[in-house]
């Protein structure tokens, strides 16, 4: 049971001398890794707020387009090269895209949603959200995520810097 124990705990960390990435016809992103290559996988942050760069998580899709085992994980994507590096950094922003809320122009709390017009860094959105702490998580005494019905998330850094009027719209649910 030990063996199995240090076994399943062991992390392997992949190096960027021995990483090959590239996009295969259908965009997806494959692996060779030493002997070993890889057709489709997935990149995951262990930590995706607080350290959005360090512990990446490299899984290789199975036939059923399910996640599969871990093969291994990049301990920092700073660390690799500039070409490797852009490639992990454009799969997990498509993967992980959260737009910055920089305006709230209008808030409707209703039958238990909040409907919000906002602007933010991809454009202006309508956001509909359940209204409870699932939705409207607090980060930090600042910070504040909103994950809307269908999954989407938005950020907001530092409510303090929004102005007045999407403070007292934003102070009507967190």
């Amino acid at each position: 049971m030990e063996n199995m124990t240090n076994e399943l705990s062991a992390v392997k960390y992949i190096k960027d001398e021995e990483l090959e990435l590239s996009k295969t016809q259908g965009n997806f992103l494959s692996l060779k890794l030493g002997e070993n290559t890889y057709k489709r996988v997935m990149l995951q942050r262990a930590f995706p707020l607080s350290m959005p760069t360090k512990f990446i998580s490299v899984r290789e899709i199975r036939e059923d387009r399910e996640p599969g085992a871990e093969i291994g994980v990049i301990a920092d994507i700073d660390e690799l090269s500039a070409e490797k590096k852009r490639i992990v950094e454009e799969e997990l922003n498509v993967r992980y895209f959260t737009p910055e809320i920089l305006q709230i122009t209008k808030l409707k709390d209703e039958r238990g949603f909040v409907y919000m017009e906002t602007v933010t860094t991809s454009g202006n959105r309508k956001i509909t959200a359940n209204n409870n702490s699932s939705s409207f998580v607090r980060l930090s005494a600042v910070r504040v995520l909103i994950v809307d019905v269908d999954g989407n998330r938005f950020d907001i850094p530092d409510m303090t810097k929004l102005d007045k009027k999407s403070i007292r719209n934003l102070e009507v649910v967190v």
